[in-house]
């Protein structure tokens, strides 16, 4: 699987609802691990995957999704870089170690020349750059999971 890197043109939030799983345990859908510190920004994304078919699992920190990706071995693992408490370079690395087939993609709003190298270093499948529409980012997973 090769590293992409992917310009994002915009990110339409809705209202925030609180959510810590979007779907019934066992269910068929791929799981998608979901890492933001903005709890609305990652619910914002929660409901749109949901809303494709996706099972998704929150984590606001590194130790949180760290802990889910242990426990539940999400399909892919979506992240954004700058993270109050550790970063997504921290969690692709971990994932690429322990899974070296389940796709992460980092995400930023704070690009430098830097980033993408960076991400691709550490393991990440991919990299989107904020804003990212909902169209995007599910064209982007589909892609990586090989649906629709």
């Amino acid at each position: 699987m090769g590293f992409w890197s992917l310009e994002a043109q915009s990110f339409e939030p809705k209202g925030a609802i609180r959510l810590n799983q979007t779907s019934t345990p066992g269910s068929a859908s791929p799981t998608v691990l979901i890492v933001d510190d903005e709890a609305e920004v990652a619910e914002t994304w929660a409901r749109v995957l949901k809303a494709s078919g996706y099972t998704c699992l929150l984590a606001y920190d590194v130790a949180q999704a760290l802990s889910l990706f242990d426990s539940q071995q999400p399909a892919l693992v979506l992240s954004d870089i700058n993270l109050a408490i550790g970063d997504g370079f921290e969690i692709a690395r971990y994932v690429r170690q322990k899974s070296p087939d389940t796709p992460v993609i980092l995400m930023t709003g704070y690009q430098t020349a830097e980033t993408p190298r960076k991400a691709s270093q550490f393991g990440a499948t991919a990299y989107l750059r904020k804003p990212i529409s909902n169209g995007e980012l599910v064209s982007t997973i589909n892609s990586l999971l090989r649906r629709g």
